[in-house]
């Protein structure tokens, strides 16, 4: 997966809620939304014509290291 903004754990501790729930891109379809009480992993990608959004899990529980080849596998992988 090559990615444009390759997000670092230190770059994630650093985030902070602000008023609004965001979407902060690692690339290639791999998001952490931050939220008013946690930060959570999510893909995005495309099956034939359906867009579909799959949960890996919160951070800090799921660092970036563990998370981009769990994605890798989830992008390429057939639609469950």
């Amino acid at each position: 997966m090559s990615t444009t903004n390759r997000l670092s754990e230190a770059s994630l501790k650093a985030l902070k809620w602000e008023g609004k729930d965001r979407r902060i891109t690692d690339g290639q379809g791999l998001y952490l939304f931050v939220l008013r009480s946690s930060k959570t992993w999510i893909i995005r990608r495309r099956h034939g014509w359906k867009n579909r959004i799959t949960t890996i899990g919160k951070w800090p529980v799921h660092i970036v290291k563990e998370v981009r080849p769990k994605a890798d596998h989830i992008a390429t992988s057939d639609d469950p």
